[in-house]
């Protein structure tokens, strides 16, 4: 199937120090899911960040020993950060390469930005470039109704050739999965799934290499 129409209708993600993500830090489950995700985690481990997305959230990292190398577009240079311990590389997602290297990774609400194939290649490359046993948090807001997913993509499919969770907000692509699809993508990643929750339209995710 075309998926090339998608591309039209893509925005800039919101990057590094952005009110999108640092407004996370307000979300009580994401928080919980957080500390989880850090008590898992070796000592000095280093965490791979797609987007920044979880810059809110940077300075209690580092308070417990973690290091954080983010991944963003050129866009952000003009970012300044006097934490040695948090460096931000400018790359497209698509140009990550890293193996074994990480300890963990976290894409929060990146994945609602980006068509399925581009999420299905980033949580392929964070496998990739995990250790053996290294964690993943990944966060997004769902769509509850399989029946409400499919009309959606019905009617967007006089347009486009469109799948389940593809929508259109304002002229502006998102994707909205069901439970069952974001599951589906962490298993064709080859990530082995810990816990997850559901809450008022939004999923949270432990995953694990």
């Amino acid at each position: 199937m075309d998926s090339s129409w998608r591309k039209q209708y893509l925005e800039d993600l919101p990057g590094p120090m952005s009110k999108t993500y640092s407004k996370l830090f307000s979300d009580e489950i994401l928080k919980d899911y957080l500390v989880h995700f850090v008590a898992t985690l070796e000592d000095n481990a280093v965490i791979l960040d797609i987007d920044c997305s979880g810059c809110g959230f940077w300075k209690f990292l580092r308070e417990n020993g973690i290091k954080i190398i983010g991944i963003s577009d050129s866009r952000c240079k003009s970012v300044k950060l006097s934490d040695r311990g948090i460096r931000i590389l400018h790359m497209a997602f698509t140009d990550i390469s890293f193996i074994g290297i990480f300890g963990g990774f976290l894409l929060l609400f990146v994945p609602n930005l980006l068509p399925p194939d581009l999420n299905l290649d980033i949580l392929n490359k964070a496998h990739l470039a995990l250790r053996i046993g290294g964690k993943g948090l990944i966060a997004l807001e769902i769509e509850n109704s399989g029946s409400v997913s499919t009309a959606i993509k019905d009617e967007l499919s006089k347009k486009h050739p469109a799948l389940e969770g593809d929508r259109l907000v304002n002229d502006k692509y998102r994707f909205v999965p069901t439970i069952s699809a974001v599951k589906n993508l962490i298993r064709l990643s080859e990530f082995h799934l810990i816990k997850y929750t559901v809450k008022s339209g939004k999923a949270y995710f432990l995953v694990r290499k």
